[in-house]
């Protein structure tokens, strides 16, 4: 089944905007963590819309598109984010 998806590589710019999101955030009060902010810049970076279990801290971000959903097997398969 893995074999159906594929990863992307951490650029220059999905570097700085996972860091925008951070500093953004933590200027608000609303840090989400660092392994966070980057799930969300490769999304947004790449025009994803980001089906997570975990949608309470991706709504704070700006551009993105979370997307609350239930997964088939979930807990089975240890996924918590998705890009599509």
């Amino acid at each position: 089944m893995l074999s159906r998806f594929f990863s992307l590589s951490i650029t220059p710019e999905i570097a700085i905007r996972a860091a925008r999101i951070g500093t953004t955030l933590v200027s608000k009060g609303e840090e989400i963590g660092v392994n966070d902010t980057y799930i969300a810049a490769v999304a947004i970076v790449h025009d994803l819309t980001l089906v997570t279990a975990d949608v309470a801290h991706f709504r704070r971000i700006e551009g993105l598109r979370p997307n609350i959903t239930s997964f088939i097997g979930y807990d089975n398969m240890n996924l918590r984010h998705i890009a599509i």
